[in-house]
């Protein structure tokens, strides 16, 4: 498990298959428990917030979740809300599991869309030559379907802030079933 600091109120986890393994928690349990899920988060919260000097009790936080498929890494950031904000903006959040996927061009991009039968939330953007296509799952199958299919077609992955604030946006919503209609045969 790495832990990176990035400020005073804001920690970056980078969990891998193994440092689940040691908590006693599967990658379906993190997935589909909710549980399970908060447990294992409380705990690491608290691990990490104590490593860096962060502490989070008695604090509002925002919780956000990525996973890095091609090396099996989730990347859990914490970041502690301080009163001054307005609650609203965070009042509804939900933790949300976002795969970005690289496509080198347009054609491996749509058959990777071909492979995927259920509509997911996605967005398209474009940066440096290549494709990305960020995707929300919301359960274990979905994970699961997703990853099988990423593993075949998609290059490489990264964080989505990185992509948001960098990349071109080519489609906001519903990108796979856009590809799959006006694109793929």
């Amino acid at each position: 498990m790495l832990i990176k600091k990035v400020n005073e109120n804001k920690l970056e986890i980078f969990i891998g298959i193994k440092d689940l393994e040691a908590n006693k928690i599967s990658i379906y349990d993190f997935m589909s428990s909710y549980k399970k899920r908060n447990r294992f988060l409380l705990h690491i919260i608290n691990f990490a917030g104590h490593k860096k000097g962060i502490s989070y009790k008695k604090s509002k936080t925002v919780l956000e979740c990525y996973c890095i498929p091609s090396i099996m890494t989730l990347i859990i950031t914490i970041t502690k809300v301080s009163y001054n904000v307005h609650r609203t903006k965070y009042k509804k959040l939900k933790m949300h599991n976002f795969f970005l996927a690289s496509f080198e061009n347009l054609e491996t991009l749509f058959a990777f869309c071909n492979t995927i039968n259920k509509k997911l939330v996605s967005s398209l953007y474009f940066y440096q030559n290549s494709y990305f296509l960020s995707i929300n799952v919301t359960s274990f199958y979905e994970f699961k379907e997703i990853l099988y299919s990423l593993k075949e077609f998609s290059q490489k992955y990264k964080k989505n802030n990185f992509i948001d604030e960098n990349a071109n946006l080519i489609i906001k919503n519903n990108a796979i079933e856009i590809c799959k209609n006006l694109f793929v045969k």
